[in-house]
C-alpha cells in the first residue's frame, strides 16, 4: 500500500484523516479576501480533476468558511485553491493560531464527474511550507495604495497587552 493508502480508505468512509500538505500558498491578499491554495500529494486523491465544495476551518476555529473550487494537477501534486473573505475569518482563529504550523480542516465533497467522495481532512503544513505567492512589499503597497513604498525589513511582535481573550500583532517598520 502507498504512503496515503490508509487515508484514501478513511476518506472514502468520510472520517477524519490527519495528513501533511506539501505546501500552502497564500496570496494574493487584498482588502476583501485572501487566496489560499492547498497543495496535496498527488496520490492523496484518486483523481485530481473536477470540483470540490465544503467548509474549511483554520486551527479548528468556528464558524467554518464555505469554499468551492476546482482540483488542478500541478507538478506531481494536486492543488485546491479557494478565496476566503476576510469577513469570514473568525476571531477565534487568531486565538488558536500557532507559529510553527498551519492547520486546516476541510469537510465536504470531491466531485470528479463520475464519483462523489466525501472528505473530512485534517491537514497541516509546517511553517517552512507556508509560502506567499507575492512579495510582502507588493501586498503592503496594495493596502497602502502607495505608488512608491520602500521597505528594508518588516517584523511582527506578539504582545500580551490585551486580555487573554484577544490577540494582537504589532507591525514595526524600521
Amino acid at each position: 500500500m502507498g504512503e496515503w493508502a490508509h487515508c484514501a480508505i478513511i476518506f472514502a468512509a468520510a472520517h477524519a484523516c490527519a495528513a501533511p500538505v506539501q505546501s500552502i500558498r497564500i496570496g494574493p491578499i487584498d482588502g476583501s479576501k485572501i487566496d489560499v491554495a492547498l497543495v496535496l500529494p498527488a496520490n492523496m486523491v484518486k483523481v485530481c480533476a473536477g470540483q470540490y465544495r465544503g467548509q474549511v476551518l483554520f486551527y479548528e476555529a468556528a464558524p467554518a468558511i464555505n469554499v468551492t473550487g476546482t482540483l488542478k494537477p500541478i507538478a506531481g501534486a494536486c492543488e485546491m485553491a479557494a478565496s476566503v473573505p476576510w469577513s469570514a475569518l473568525p476571531e477565534q482563529l487568531i486565538r488558536n493560531a500557532r507559529g510553527d504550523v498551519l492547520q486546516v480542516r476541510l469537510r465536504g465533497e470531491l466531485n470528479s464527474g463520475k464519483a462523489v467522495t466525501r472528505v473530512n481532512w485534517v491537514l497541516s503544513a509546517p511553517k517552512a511550507n507556508v509560502v506567499l505567492t507575492e512579495p510582502i512589499k507588493d501586498t503592503i503597497k496594495r493596502f497602502a495604495k502607495a505608488t512608491d513604498l520602500h521597505l528594508s525589513s518588516i517584523s511582527l511582535k506578539a504582545t500580551r497587552a490585551w486580555p487573554r481573550t484577544r490577540s494582537s500583532l504589532m507591525c514595526y517598520l524600521p
